[in-house]
């Protein structure tokens, strides 16, 4: 049967053929693999990634190009290694297909195709048919290039590359996303989703590693955490620096917590006073439903009395900042840690490890004062739930009988309550309320001397008079602490609420008297919406 008018002709356009695609796989497959070298992806190969002449040519992977064809030359049957060269190519072409699907899928305006007829299934399609030619040709072949192309992707997600190629997973990811938070819109909410979302004032996060620690504990990676840092400025003119300045923060700020290992965002914000700062925080942060519902804070130390004007502007910007987020509608944990006295002073060192610390064996003391939801209940299960640097840790809960109220009966009815809860706890004590020593009277009345007066922040003796039944119980609740939970490892405990008329003096002075002498210590109130239910 004549094939053609001159059967030479099949042979020279074989052999052109061949030569044509020899020669561009030697060309182009050096500098696709001068690419993947520049990028750093297998450290050892990164001496390919040189380039000489003006033309940046890599004649480093020319020469390996060159001995790897000659090493497959000399095995001489080359139809042993047909199917798997073809399947390669193959699947590459598939994977190209795909991208371009994802890409389209995606909606993302960076893909912008020119071919006029492009259609994202027609994509999809020809992928799904590359895949199925792989089958036909050979199937251990095909097995063997998805095990081998599997192997180089996990080995690149592992070794996790410093570079940024913008892909289309990213904008997959996106799209999920923004659907899910639109989703979440339409939700009403109910108590048996509630999830705590914290915003941590946490400034740079690596300047109060013990705020960090406790909020990613609580988290764990599964709920919303914002780390928030205010950038005071005093000269308004210098607002675009100081813009530049918090992005910089945000940017430094996400480097720390990767280097933590914890889950969350940061962000900065410019203001004129702290106050406003955290007030801009607390109204713009998050998105739709992904937004805080509990701020944690660092303790403000009492200071030395005699220091004035300047300790009490501190006690006034202090409390204000715990009422904003009241007022927002957000619970308040304020953290006083044990071995750092003076938290918004001196920062800590710099402890890129210290949210992987994890104490086993410990104790955690906690001090249910008062019906605020159940988040003083809530987060302590949490932190002794796993993934937190307190995990396993043993629950004792104590609450105080109010006066004329049997101890048994009180008690019977808290074993109850914590068990519709579904609280696991190790100890439960109901302790009897007595009144304060006289000691510790007199020394809190004395602490408050320097702050009795008229001016903002400062103590009249009408209010006095007005919470001394308050601050006696208070005063008495520091005592029962003390004698109680100085062996635990953290002591949660109910923050006294922080009335609209209350002085900076005399609250923060509450503060000292319920947390002073203590291991770690975590005051915390709900905002009075219920986060614990009887229905599982």
């Amino acid at each position: 049967m004549v094939t053609s008018v001159w059967p030479p002709l099949i042979t020279i356009g074989i052999v052109a053929s061949t030569l044509c695609s020899a020669l561009a796989s030697l060309v182009s497959a050096p500098k696709i693999f001068q690419a993947i070298c520049e990028d750093n992806l297998i450290p050892a190969l990164h001496c390919f990634a040189k380039g000489s002449g003006p033309g940046h040519e890599p004649r480093r992977a020319y020469a390996l190009a060159f001995f790897v064809t000659t090493a497959v030359l000399f095995i001489g049957e080359l139809n042993y290694i047909a199917p798997l060269i073809s399947n390669f190519f193959l699947c590459s072409y598939a994977l190209v297909n795909y991208a371009c699907f994802s890409a389209s899928f995606s909606q993302y305006p960076g893909f912008r195709p020119a071919f006029r007829y492009y259609s994202h299934w027609l994509s999809l399609l020809a992928a799904a048919m590359c895949v199925a030619i792989m089958f036909v040709l050979s199937w251990p072949m095909t097995i063997l290039t998805f095990l081998f192309f599997a192997m180089v992707y996990l080995f690149i997600k592992r070794l996790k590359p410093d570079v940024n190629w913008g892909t289309s997973t990213t904008a997959t990811t996106y799209v999920h996303t923004l659907s899910g938070v639109m989703k979440l819109t339409k939700d009403e909410g109910h108590v048996k989703n509630y999830r705590p979302q914290v915003l941590v004032l946490s400034g740079i996060p690596y300047e109060r590693p013990s705020l960090i620690r406790l909020a990613h504990s609580i988290t764990k990676g599964t709920s919303l955490l914002i780390c928030g840092n205010v950038l005071v400025i005093k000269d308004a003119s210098q607002i675009n620096q100081h813009l530049t300045v918090a992005r910089r923060a945000e940017e430094m700020s996400q480097k720390a917590l990767r280097q933590q290992g914890v889950k969350g965002v940061c962000k900065a914000v410019v203001a004129n006073t702290l106050t406003e700062g955290c007030n801009m925080l607390y109204q713009a942060s998050g998105l739709g439903k992904l937004t805080p519902n509990i701020v944690l804070l660092g303790f403000l130390e009492s200071s030395v009395p005699n220091r004035g004007a300047i300790t009490l502007q501190s006690r006034n910007t202090y409390l204000k900042i715990v009422q904003q987020a009241f007022y927002n509608h957000m619970g308040v944990g304020i953290l006083r840690p044990k071995a750092q006295k003076v938290l918004t002073e001196q920062p800590a060192p710099k402890s890129p490890k210290n949210a992987k610390t994890t104490y086993r064996g410990a104790t955690i003391d906690v001090w249910w004062l008062s019906d605020d939801g159940g988040l003083t209940l809530l987060v302590p299960y949490l932190l002794s739930q796993s993934r937190s640097y307190l995990q396993g840790a043993r629950l004792r809960i104590f609450t105080v009988a109010p006066e004329g109220t049997s101890i048994s009966s009180e008690e019977m009815h808290m074993a109850s309550l914590l068990q519709k809860f579904r609280i696991q706890y190790a100890h439960l004590h109901v302790v009897a309320s007595n009144s304060p020593a006289k000691e510790e009277e007199e020394q809190f009345y004395k602490s408050l001397e320097p702050f009795m007066g008229y001016n903002e922040g400062m103590v009249t003796e009408s209010e006095l008079d007005k919470m001394r039944n308050k601050t006696a119980r208070l005063i008495a609740t520091g005592a029962l602490l003390r004698d109680y939970s100085s062996d635990a490892d953290l002591v949660v405990v109910t923050l006294p609420f922080p009335y609209k008329e209350i002085s900076s003096a005399l609250y923060t002075n509450w503060l000292e008297t319920v947390s002073r002498d203590l291991p770690e210590v975590l005051l915390i109130r709900g905002n009075h919406h219920n986060v614990l239910t009887f229905y599982s």
